[in-house]
């Protein structure tokens, strides 16, 4: 180890790459160690589960930011929406006013704390960034990274609902997708470091397509 720790950190990383990585997929590929399976496994899921869990909070975040701040037909589409969500049961006209938000002034924020609009699908994302924003926001999600924001939303309902087994639904979404094309209903949905990768790139990029265009919006002159 002291022998290890006094040469360069490029040539460390070189050691880990070749060894150390080399190492691991050799045990991978052999039978004898299921634990070390067991664990890459927990690995690629927690990659997959976080990467959605950002992206989430990301695009409801930023959804928030541009109708409290953006042009006042955002909001004004908003409020003529049929499309909208039942608001939270336990909010009534006698606690309403407990809320945090203000309407008036973050009508965004307010719709989202009260349950009038959910981020927890990729089809209600789809859905809610294009009535306030413009349906050409349904074509950001599918042409950025090529579409596989789909993909990670079809894998990680696949972990959370049901251990990582496919569905029907499951097998019908990842149709456009050649690595889970193969996949029927009733396996179990394998990850490899490739994939996952891809996964985890699809959230960074659409996340930062969703920046660029709310942070274009709201330097718009005219714009607080």
């Amino acid at each position: 180890m002291n022998e290890f720790m006094e040469i360069s950190e490029d040539e460390r990383v070189r050691l880990r790459l070749h060894f150390g990585v080399a190492y691991i997929e050799t045990l991978l590929q052999t039978s004898v160690d299921k634990a070390m399976k067991d664990s890459i496994d927990a690995l690629f899921a927690s990659v997959v589960l976080g990467s959605w869990t950002a992206f989430e909070c990301l695009a409801a975040d930023l959804w928030s930011i541009g109708v409290d701040h953006g042009p006042k037909e955002v909001a004004a589409r908003l409020a003529i929406s049929n499309q909208l969500q039942k608001h939270d049961e336990n909010i009534t006209a006698k606690t309403v006013h407990t809320t945090e938000n203000d309407p008036r002034f973050q009508y965004g924020s307010w719709l989202l704390e009260v349950g009038k609009v959910s981020f927890q699908k990729l089809e209600l994302i789809k859905l809610y960034y294009s009535i306030a924003f413009g349906e050409e926001y349904k074509k950001l999600f599918t042409d950025t990274a090529d579409g596989y924001i789909g993909a990670l939303s079809c894998v990680r309902n696949a972990l959370i609902h049901r251990s990582g087994i496919a569905d029907k639904k499951f097998v019908e979404r990842a149709q456009q997708f050649p690595e889970l094309r193969i996949i029927k209903a009733g396996d179990l949905v394998l990850l490899d470091g490739e994939f996952v990768k891809k996964l985890r790139s699809a959230a960074a990029e659409v996340g930062w397509e969703l920046i660029s265009r709310m942070d274009a919006l709201l330097s718009a002159p005219g714009q607080a």
